[in-house]
């Protein structure tokens, strides 16, 4: 019995994957987090692999006894069920319409420099409804700022776990936030953290 490779594409059923994936470890007998998320990372390809990378990792905080690969298997199903998957497509073929704001957001840790996009975990947009250029770019700050401050807290708690806290090699941790308008930039906040 074998894993499939997982891509995340509308296609997939990500419950029958996670499922697959039980069935093996069972098999084999593998209980140890690490060894799982090392053979679940062989089995991802594409967009999947690239979010496991960067959010799927964070659920691996091996310093306390939590039940990681069943944190990973209900992201994993979350993430990439038909209905979000769907809901995403929709909403990104209509995203590049002049009636769209789309607000993006990444935090880099200070010690590992690993980015992720803690904003995009819900799809951050708008839609520009009848309102004068002052008001729409008073919406667009106060929402960049409440994303900012939210970036600014994840990024304080990914810190104090991450596993490379330890090695003094200290860089700069940074929080960016932007948002766009028929992909233009229109607003742009960035802060390095020491």
């Amino acid at each position: 019995m074998e894993i499939p490779i997982f891509y995340g594409v509308i296609r997939e059923n990500p419950k029958e994957w996670t499922d697959q994936v039980e069935k093996y470890l069972s098999k084999i007998g593998i209980k140890d987090d690490k060894r799982i998320f090392k053979i679940v990372k062989t089995h991802l390809l594409g967009n999947v692999l690239q979010w496991f990378e960067n959010e799927g990792m964070c659920i691996a905080d091996w310093d306390k006894n939590e039940i990681k690969w069943l944190n990973l298997k209900f992201r994993i199903i979350d993430r990439y069920s038909s209905d979000n998957r769907k809901m995403e497509m929709m909403i990104f073929e209509n995203i590049n319409g002049k009636g769209f704001i789309r607000i993006d957001g990444e935090v880099k840790c200070k010690y590992c420099e690993k980015i992720e996009n803690v904003t995009l975990r819900e799809i951050n947009y708008f839609e520009v409804r009848e309102e004068s250029e002052e008001s729409l770019r008073n919406k667009i700050e106060t929402l960049c700022k409440e994303y900012f401050r939210k970036g600014m807290e994840y990024l304080s708690e990914y810190e104090e776990r991450c596993e490379h806290k330890n090695m003094n090699i200290l860089q700069m941790g940074e929080c960016k936030i932007a948002a766009y308008r028929n992909n233009q930039k229109v607003y742009e906040q960035t802060e390095y953290k020491i």
